[in-house]
């Protein structure tokens, strides 16, 4: 087990059905935030295009909630901001290869392209196969892609340059010209209005209410800066911290599973989030019905 920055990396042990592919582990991440996020580099050589992925998956029942392609220079790490093309809700069959085309091929200008693959928030793998959680295979293997790690969305780790990632690239064999990322991420830059949404600080209506075990906690900032959020119970006993980091601008989430600090399940019963950000408090009831 190691541990990077603010994400625990479980390997799990393989089963017969992953032994045949060589892919004796799984990797997934905890604790699993909204930024909770994989990247992998992908060479893209003399404008090579990319027409789509194919990763390792390990749950069928589960979904990587987006998938994100950008430019970037080769050992740095990506830079989230320089997003180019986004996909949504990614799966496959439960320990196989899932794979996703692209509209058109894309290459990238600086001959580096990072694939990242977030990671559901709230859901913790328990194990290999059918319903056991999310995570892509992994081995031990030489002068492999580099690929990295972050909890923030800011911090990249790089993981242990022994082992390979089951995320491949899939080049393009047409003739088709590949779009560059860059360009991609220009257009749709101009496309967004020259007046960005106003926020205000505020922790929404937590959805469900009542709930069991699962409830998702929005709020909005109205300016970066620092946010906390914690759950008390009605003796003002903290219960858990799910949140102290800093937030940009705009609408977030957060997942409660009804768990204390160590992970234990807690007792039915009236909770209360409480949020300090930009300088206010604010707080919510919750009602857990098991």
């Amino acid at each position: 087990m190691r541990t990077y920055s603010t994400i625990l990396l479980l390997l799990l042990v393989a089963n017969a059905a992953m032994a045949q592919t060589n892919y004796e582990n799984v990797l997934y991440l905890t604790p699993p935030l909204s930024t909770t996020s994989l990247a992998v580099e992908i060479a893209t050589p003399s404008g090579a295009g990319l027409s789509g992925l194919r990763w390792y998956h390990n749950d069928g029942q589960v979904a990587f909630p987006r998938l994100i392609l950008l430019e970037g220079e080769p050992g740095a790490g990506p830079n989230l901001d320089d997003a180019a093309l986004i996909l949504l809700d990614l799966t496959g069959e439960s320990l196989s290869w899932g794979e996703v085309d692209f509209e058109g091929p894309v290459t990238s200008s600086t001959g580096t392209a990072y694939a990242v693959f977030y990671y559901p928030e709230g859901l913790e793998a328990t194990g290999l196969g059918e319903g056991s959680g999310p995570g892509i295979g992994i081995r031990q293997a030489e002068g492999t892609a580099p690929f990295y790690l972050t909890g923030d969305g800011q911090s990249w780790v790089q993981f242990d340059q022994d082992y390979e990632i089951g995320i491949e690239p899939i080049y393009s064999q047409g003739k088709r010209a590949a779009r560059v990322l860059s360009e991609i991420k220009a257009e749709i830059l101009a496309q967004q209005p020259e007046t960005p949404e106003r926020y205000s600080t505020e922790l929404l209506a937590p959805r469900p209410n009542p709930f069991n075990p699962r409830v998702e906690l929005g709020f909005t900032l109205g300016k970066p800066g620092l946010v906390e959020l914690v759950v008390y119970d009605v003796r003002g006993r903290l219960v858990t911290t799910l949140l102290r980091e800093s937030k940009s601008t705009g609408a977030h989430s957060v997942v409660w599973m009804g768990t204390d600090g160590r992970g234990r399940s807690v007792a039915s019963g009236v909770y209360i989030a409480r949020m300090e950000a930009n300088g206010q408090v604010q707080q919510r009831r919750l009602a857990l019905i098991r």
